[in-house]
């Protein structure tokens, strides 16, 4: 059985890939519409989830929100928002550019959060 620092590694590398993989496959379906990609993606994914919590023997209490609901509110918009404009680049330029756009969200973060975080 691997360590819990290993297999935190693997978790986070095998997240990386299939993150990785997201704008290839959007572009192998881009004669779909749009809001149709994200709303399969979406099903598909709460699907996966519901499987988890039903073999993980977890209840889907876990899922209730009991405090911060504002926020997890603004969290999903925010994804939504991530979402379609992701998607709607990987259509209109090239899966490399879209990508590289994506992941310059670390840069957002390091200017952003002083501001809004109030961290140093």
């Amino acid at each position: 059985m691997p360590s819990p620092r290993l297999k935190g590694h693997i978790e986070v590398a095998s997240a990386a890939i299939l993150f990785g993989t997201i704008g290839i496959f959007v572009s192998l379906v881009n004669r779909m519409p749009i809001g149709s990609i994200i709303f399969y993606r979406l099903l598909f994914g709460i699907t996966a989830i519901a499987i988890f919590f039903a073999c993980c023997g977890k209840g889907y209490g876990e899922l209730r929100l009991k405090e911060n609901k504002r926020h997890i509110f603004l969290l999903g918009i925010l994804q939504a928002g991530t979402m379609l404009s992701y998607f709607i680049s990987v259509k209109y330029t090239t899966v490399a550019i879209s990508v590289l756009l994506l992941y310059t969200a670390p840069i957002y973060v390091t200017l952003l959060a002083p501001l809004l975080l109030k961290e140093p």
